[in-house]
């Protein structure tokens, strides 16, 4: 899935702490981003084009990957030095990370994070936050004429929550999670986003949970069609997903995101993509590892800037974002980031 991209120097603070390990072996920097083709993989091509140009000892190496799944356990595993991540999925694994190691003869408690990650996994890295890059919205698309009140009404048709792996369909697990259904309890479409589009215009659809950009084109296209209509997000549901999960914050889709397509403004909530740094904890303590990746860092936000001003890239929004983007912000903020 496309995301609408919002923000610049966070390519660059993303780099700090993580970058140490590659830069100390001159090895170029693996920076994760998503599918080939998508907003953020564009944006990494573009900083990596950049670094190409300034023809300094830093090289950076885009690659795509399957989402923030993928991304997050990358990071913590070290094969990745930065990364794209959605912010929700990268303050859970923060939280595992918190958890207290089993004591001796004790089973380590995997626990109901996102993606899976256990605590194990989370606390071999010590993860930092660049910066939010994009804002992204929940946008509960329903065939019409039907209407969906509560998440109770989903039965038996299928829907659609995104790819397995993705950003999209973990909050979109935890929103039906909320709303009192597992996913083992629906009939979840397997296909792309665009062929559950075409199953929605033949009637064999009944909703679609997407994470994207407010105003979206294919959110357009698909109200223009008369085939579905945005709903609300039920108030109970958006209650307990704040009262669990504070790193996404309430908004509303407003009819100037969709104009002619929507008459009154529509209660959701938004999560932003941020750019991750993880330093393995075994290296967290090196000074001289730390100061040669913030010096790094620096390098990188110079980078991040000039992208942005580039008018090539104006399509992606770029726009830096340090706080103030979630409900609660758990992850600590980088360093060089702080100081920008």
């Amino acid at each position: 899935m496309r995301h609408v991209l919002r923000d610049s120097f966070v390519f660059a603070a993303t780099l700090a702490a993580t970058l140490v390990p590659a830069l100390v072996h001159a090895e170029p920097i693996r920076l994760g981003t998503g599918s080939k083709g998508g907003d953020f993989h564009v944006l990494g091509n573009a900083l990596a084009a950049d670094f190409e140009a300034r023809g300094g000892s830093v090289q950076l190496a885009v690659e795509s990957t399957k989402g923030s799944c993928e991304n997050i356990k990358r990071l913590l595993e070290g094969s990745l030095d930065i990364a794209l991540v959605q912010y929700d999925v990268a303050a859970e694994a923060y939280r595992a990370s918190q958890m207290e190691p089993p004591k001796a003869g004790e089973l380590e408690q995997f626990g109901g994070w996102m993606c899976k990650i256990s605590p194990q996994l989370a606390r071999q890295a010590e993860l930092r936050l660049v910066a939010a890059v994009s804002d992204s919205a929940v946008h509960l698309l329903v065939r019409r004429p039907v209407r969906i009140d509560t998440i109770e009404q989903i039965g038996a048709e299928p829907i659609y929550i995104g790819k397995d792996g993705s950003g999209s369909f973990e909050t979109a697990r935890v929103i039906l999670g909320a709303g009192g259904r597992s996913t083992e309890q629906l009939n979840l479409f397997s296909g792309s986003a665009d062929e559950a589009l075409q199953a929605m215009g033949r009637g064999q659809l009944l909703a679609m949970l997407r994470t994207t950009g407010r105003g979206h084109a294919d959110v357009g296209g698909v109200l223009d069609s008369g085939l579905a209509a945005l709903n609300p997000l039920p108030e109970d549901v958006l209650n307990r997903l704040i009262d669990g999960y504070p790193y996404y914050r309430v908004c509303p889709i407003e009819p100037r995101h969709y104009p002619g397509r929507l008459e009154y403004s529509l209660p959701t909530v938004c999560v932003s993509a941020v750019l991750l740094s993880a330093v393995p904890r075994a290296q967290a303590e090196d000074a001289r590892l730390r100061a040669t990746g913030d010096a790094i860092v620096g390098t990188m936000l110079d980078s991040l800037e000039r992208v942005a001003r580039d008018p090539a890239n104006h399509a992606l929004g770029l726009e830096l974002l340090y706080r103030d983007f979630a409900e609660k912000e758990p992850i600590p903020l980088h360093p060089m980031a702080a100081r920008r």
